[in-house]
């Protein structure tokens, strides 16, 4: 039977149990050398706890790429839900995904460009995910999804 290349899976989280039970299944069908990347999109919890579910995943999948952002709203299979969240999982074959953290700060959109072109490396294609982060308080250059949790999107005005 011929691999997939990409596969994608979505949850809407209920609890760790049932986080943890979704992504060890999709590990057990998943090839060895594959690469993973998480979104969650959440409309109900603090940021602390958005910083636990992230860790959750982590756990499980210590190599994904993960990414995260609050919502008034998430939609699944046809409804939409103001009170869950929802994990979108999906795996590569040949594929890698990488993070890059840019700032639009007093940028041009020419400026950006050149910015986003000198971290991508020329083979790579560019998924753009827009939101606005809280300072990091930790002396590391951190994100929501580091393990120090000091830092947190905002969430939409």
């Amino acid at each position: 039977m011929h691999e997939k290349e990409i596969v994608s899976s979505a949850l809407l989280y209920r609890d760790q149990t049932d986080l943890k039970n979704f992504l060890k299944e999709q590990c057990r069908t998943a090839p060895p050398d594959c690469s993973w990347l998480v979104l969650i999109h959440t409309c109900c919890h603090s940021p602390a706890s958005a910083v636990a579910i992230a860790q959750h995943v982590k756990e499980v999948l210590p190599d994904a790429a993960v990414l995260g952002t609050s919502a008034a709203a998430v939609i699944h299979h046809g409804s939409i839900y103001t009170d869950q969240c929802l994990l979108h999982i999906t795996r590569f074959r040949r594929t890698r995904p990488e993070i890059f953290r840019l700032s639009l700060d007093g940028k041009t959109p020419e400026e950006l460009a050149e910015e986003a072109a000198e971290n991508f490396p020329a083979d790579s294609r560019a998924c753009l995910h827009f939101s606005q982060i809280s300072t990091c308080t930790c002396s590391r250059s951190c994100n929501i999804w580091n393990s120090c949790g000091s830092t947190f999107p905002l969430p939409a005005a």
